[in-house]
């Protein structure tokens, strides 16, 4: 799931759905705008262009990463993929994860477990050939993944940040070809202020315009006492920012996908129940 913000709170919202389509509606009413078809398996990831809402890019497990425009009828103008190293020859690669660099120009898409190892592959979005990747890096599939090449000269803030299927979190320095820190699963419970690791799970990692921080979506999932928070990774620490505290609604489901207005701070949530939801973190008065 993502969304593009034409100004406030207006803007479009793009989901991944279970038939491997991906619809397309505005955020005012949720009227549908367009459905894009054309994968033959899961939808795993939907990004928009950070430059032009009329293009978005997505990943499937059919092996492909598709870059779409809207404004045309036959709307895929592009596909990646890529089958050179594999435990077998001309073996594709299914695609778990996929994100845009800020300036539109390149391609991140992360897959599953492939033999023995999980890839980090990188496109040009003028050419299908992969440009590299990073190799014998994750043992795990590789289930989130978010390019942030920001204005700030902070090397922590150079980097690509992956949720992992172990609930771990990492941050990857664009230049060298290994995370330059981890947050294993226990330190992120405690940041949930959950006291059993294996009860939580992450979503997703977003960013707002006014801050150069990152910010996780996690949660747990117990009957009574499941949560659902935002965690603020501020001096290479993560704390807690905001909670959504809607108990029904955590016991129905859990959360899959989130997507975060820049400017309002407003998120957006999708859940395994077909449920999208709008929120925003209150101020505390003073």
């Amino acid at each position: 799931m993502d969304a593009f913000w034409y100004s406030g709170i207006t803007g479009s919202v793009a989901v991944g759905l279970s038939n491997n389509s991906v619809i397309i509606s505005n955020t005012d009413n949720l009227t549908t705008i367009k459905n894009l078809k054309g994968h033959r398996d899961v939808v795993t990831e939907v990004r928009y262009s950070k430059l032009d809402s009329n293009l978005i890019y997505t990943s499937s497990m059919d092996r492909t990463i598709k870059r779409w425009d809207i404004r045309i009828k036959d709307s895929c103008v592009n596909k990646f993929k890529h089958n050179t190293e594999g435990p077998e020859p001309h073996q594709w690669k299914p695609f778990s994860t996929m994100d845009v660099n800020c300036s539109d120009t390149f391609i991140c898409g992360g897959t599953e477990k492939n033999g023995d190892d999980s890839f980090l592959l990188f496109f040009d979005v003028r050419n299908p050939e992969v440009l590299g990747g990073y190799w014998e890096s994750h043992s795990e599939d590789v289930t989130k993944d978010t390019l942030k090449w920001l204005k700030r000269s902070n090397a922590i803030y150079n980097h690509l940040g992956v949720v992992c299927q172990s609930e771990e979190y990492q941050l990857w320095d664009i230049e060298e070809s290994m995370p330059s820190f981890k947050f294993e699963r226990e330190i992120l419970s405690k940041a949930l202020m959950r006291t059993s690791p294996e009860a939580c799970y992450l979503v997703d990692s977003f960013q707002f315009d006014d801050s150069d921080d990152v910010f996780i979506l996690g949660g747990s999932k117990r009957k009574h006492s499941g949560c659902l928070r935002v965690l603020q990774l501020h001096k290479k620490k993560f704390k807690g920012y905001s909670s959504l505290i809607d108990q029904d609604m955590l016991e129905n489901q859990i959360f899959r996908a989130v997507c975060a207005n820049p400017k309002s701070r407003c998120i957006i949530t999708g859940g395994e129940d077909g449920l999208s939801t709008f929120g925003k973190r209150e101020r505390k008065k003073s």
